[in-house]
């Protein structure tokens, strides 16, 4: 027996594996993308490879820091050999070059003594590090310059603007930052032709305001790859949220961005149409015509109710406007199995999410916690093996009042001691003796907290 086994096998040199430029039908990378890859791989893969999406707080507040550079034309950038010495400024300016395989959109531009400087806008305050910004922000800038130099003017540095503390900061394009720039992009789109999902990041302090948390799902994910134990997540920091307005009277206009409510003897009440999720109107409530029209362009739905919140139509997009699903919907609509199909597996999805919600914030004493959720969990798995709509219906009811009457137990006493938390059954609407159907429990939620 030789002396192999105990001896250590040298370490073997890597090289760097480069992306291809991109072929005519591939669509490019967006710079943000970049950013994106640098902060978490897995959140820039689901935005740009699996087409997720989820606003919140900080993505609102990124687009009214952008809305500045949006409004009038901007003057047109000349070509390398054309631009002059003295300054120059642009805005909007939009590059993109197959041999890296990007795309970018320039907030601003500035151009002296024949070089080009571009200039991004952040929202919030400058970091107190010392590059000035993080490398996610830094790099971001940095394709804008190389994109800058492929068409051939000089570029040497970019700029990031800080919106809230109004500071700007230097970013150097330097060899280093230039590298993990160009790494960075190759990983995004070899990662792209793979198909393969990056990892979530692990007990990372950058989840908690990540948009896409309830979609990436960062603790359960780790959780059945290695057996850790999910934590209870925050709440989403979106400002998107459902409006109800239920005031016999009230009218709703719209000024600039925001939405005005008016109610006779009362302020006007102002809302933001970034912080809008959905609007509900109870009753006698007058929309404006603009107002309507902006809703909308945003794809913000309407939901038209009765002073005693019954359903009676909804007001928003056209959904697919494929003729072919369309066709493939109303097919699975007419064949009694597949419809049969589709709704067990909504109401099992359905429960399992009660299930999770009352397993992830729980306040109660914990040795209560396990009978509702077994509960739930048989129930659920019923509903997918349920034979008929009306079974599937009456699975659906009792998972409802399981998860109903336990619903207060995930709040605080001071909110529990309330009696619109004294859910004994199910009732339609309207409410009878004092005890709210779900349905509107759930609107006293959403008005009330």
């Amino acid at each position: 027996m030789t002396d192999f086994d105990t001896r250590k096998t040298p370490a073997q040199g890597e090289l760097p594996l480069h992306a291809p430029p991109a072929v005519r039908d591939e669509t490019l990378v967006p710079a943000r993308m970049i950013n994106e890859w640098l902060y978490c791989p897995r959140l820039a893969y689901l935005e740009w490879a699996q087409g997720e999406w989820a606003g919140n707080a900080d993505t609102a507040a990124g687009k009214r820091a952008h809305r500045g550079s949006d409004k009038g034309r901007a003057p047109a950038l000349p070509a390398p050999e054309a631009l002059e010495e003295k300054p120059f400024k642009t805005r909007r300016l939009a590059l993109a070059s197959e041999t890296l395989g990007l795309v970018a959109e320039i907030d601003a531009l500035e151009a002296e003594d024949g070089f080009v400087v571009p200039v991004d806008t952040k929202v919030g305050k400058r970091p107190h590090v010392a590059e000035g910004a993080y490398l996610p922000e830094r790099a971001q800038v940095c394709v804008q310059g190389l994109l800058l130099r492929e068409a051939g003017y000089r570029c040497e540095e970019g700029a990031l603007w800080f919106a809230e503390s109004r500071e700007r900061v230097r970013v150097p394009l330097d060899e280093a930052l230039i590298t993990t720039t160009l790494r960075a992009a190759s990983e995004l789109r070899l990662a792209l032709a793979s198909g393969r999902t990056p990892p979530p990041l692990d007990a990372s302090p950058k989840c908690p305001r990540c948009s896409l948390l309830p979609v990436c799902l960062p603790d359960e994910v780790n959780w059945f790859r290695k057996g850790a134990i999910p934590r209870t997540p925050p709440p989403p920091a979106s400002p998107a949220l459902p409006v109800y307005v239920q005031v016999p009277g009230a009218r709703i206009g719209k000024k600039d961005a925001t939405l005005v409510v008016e109610i006779e003897g009362e302020e006007k009440r102002v809302v933001a149409l970034d912080e809008i999720s959905e609007l509900a109107l109870a009753g006698p409530v007058s929309l404006s015509t603009p107002a309507m029209h902006e809703l909308l362009r945003r794809e913000i739905p309407v939901a038209w109710m009765s002073s005693g919140f019954w359903f009676l139509g909804a007001t928003g997009g056209q959904g697919p406007r494929s003729a072919a699903t369309r066709t493939a919907q109303y097919a699975a609509a007419a064949d009694p199995a597949r419809r049969l199909g589709f709704a067990r597996d909504l109401v099992a999805a359905k429960i399992r999410n009660q299930r999770t919600l009352l397993r992830r914030n729980w306040r109660g004493e914990a040795e209560k916690r396990a009978a509702p959720l077994d509960a739930l969990t048989g129930l659920a798995d019923r509903a997918a093996l349920a034979t008929d709509a009306s079974l599937l219906l009456g699975l659906e009811g009792e998972a409802a009042a399981v998860y109903f009457r336990n619903l207060p137990l995930l709040f605080t006493d001071a909110v529990k001691a309330l009696p619109e938390f004294a859910f004994e059954r199910r009732n339609p609407p309207p409410a009878t003796h004092g005890s709210p159907s779900p349905n509107q429990f759930g609107t006293f939620l959403h008005r009330r907290l």
